[in-house]
């Protein structure tokens, strides 16, 4: 179960998305020690196309400037959001999604994720995948989610199927050549 609020109704910074054990939220500058605990873990970012190194305090300050002031954008273009745990309020780690460049349209999204190794295992990627898909099919209108990863990340693939994706194509990385797995969620619609 998940609830959220309008998002061209909240002020920026305000944003939020709740779900039974978790919060998905704009980042604030005080979640910089957090942002840093997740970006700057080995672990964490072994499967990262877009970051192949441990992020040092400054990139992880670049980066945590770059999400809020993109999630500041109105209209609002997309979401860079912290999963968080509610009790205690702890930033474990990060959501986006937005208009996919691989699938192009507005009916079509993205989503990305990175959870904090010491996470990992407690269903909190299915529960945010979850609650972000239902936001973006619900409340944004979309008719399809598309995320991927690298063939080699099984506990991400096995995140996207529990959340109710399913496989979709394999291709190779543009980057690193490396063989990756799509999968997408497409919403059912009732037949009139």
């Amino acid at each position: 179960m998940s609830s959220h609020r309008d998002p061209e109704l909240d002020s920026p910074g305000t944003f939020s998305i709740e779900a039974d054990r978790l919060i998905l939220r704009d980042f604030a500058p005080d979640d910089l020690p957090a942002v840093h605990a997740f970006r700057s873990d080995p672990e964490t970012i072994r499967f990262m196309s877009d970051q192949p190194e441990p992020a040092t305090l400054a990139q992880s300050s670049e980066w945590l400037d770059g999400a809020i002031r993109y999630n500041a954008l109105r209209p609002r273009e997309g979401y860079n959001l912290a999963i968080a745990t509610k009790t205690p309020d702890r930033v474990i780690g990060w959501i986006g999604f937005g208009s996919s460049s691989r699938h192009p349209g507005p009916e079509h999204f993205g989503v990305g994720y990175m959870l904090l190794s010491t996470e990992w295992g407690k269903g909190h990627a299915t529960e945010a995948l979850t609650a972000a898909i239902a936001f973006m099919t619900d409340t944004l209108g979309g008719d399809s989610v598309w995320a991927w990863c690298f063939a080699a990340n099984g506990a991400s693939e096995r995140v996207m199927q529990k959340a109710g994706m399913r496989f979709a194509r394999e291709f190779a990385d543009e980057e690193t050549s490396e063989p990756c797995r799509e999968y997408v969620y497409e919403r059912r619609r009732s037949r009139s």
